[in-house]
């Protein structure tokens, strides 16, 4: 069974929902919220891919979650999908461009990842090397959940590889 990580925040959750690119296992919303737009559209994404709801109370949130910076939507979703570089060079080549390629590591501040990641896309970047422990370790300052809501939510977008040795040892010669 693949193992299961929280995506919390209503943009972040939103983004994911949107891009279809993990498998989403259970959305929990806060009881009590103010009708927004965003909670509706949330609600509609998952109900059209068949994601399990559930209501919870918000102090159930903080608890799972250890932050109260949940905004009241959790969304318990599979690791995030790496990409192979020969991919991102197939992305390049089918634009016609030069490959550009973002390596990022030794960072400490999800801000500054964020900053990156908003450029990187803004840019349209082919792919994003960002080492294997960058995204998926916990506990924060640099795990997917505290990632994911400074990139402003382009992160589900992006094609990320999880590290230089991976990407020699899984592309063809060029």
């Amino acid at each position: 069974m693949s193992s299961v990580e929280p995506l919390y925040g209503r943009q972040a959750v939103r983004e994911a929902l949107r891009a279809r690119r993990r498998q989403h296992k259970r959305l929990c919303m806060a009881t009590g919220q103010h009708e927004s737009a965003i909670l509706h559209e949330i609600t509609i994404l998952a109900q059209q891919q068949g994601i399990p709801m559930e209501s919870t109370d918000r102090r159930t949130l903080d608890k799972r979650l250890n932050t109260t910076s949940h905004q009241g939507v959790l969304l318990e979703t599979t690791a995030y999908p790496y990409v192979s570089l020969e991919t991102c060079l197939e992305q390049a080549e089918q634009r016609n461009e030069p490959p550009l390629l973002l390596i990022l590591d030794h960072l400490q501040d999800p801000q500054n990842i964020g900053s990156l990641l908003r450029t990187a896309e803004a840019i349209g970047i082919h792919g994003v090397l960002i080492p294997h422990g960058v995204l998926r370790v916990s506990p924060p300052p640099l795990s997917m959940p505290v990632v994911v809501p400074a990139s402003t939510s382009v992160l589900p977008w992006l094609p990320i590889l999880p590290s230089i040795s991976y990407c020699c040892n899984n592309t063809s010669s060029r």
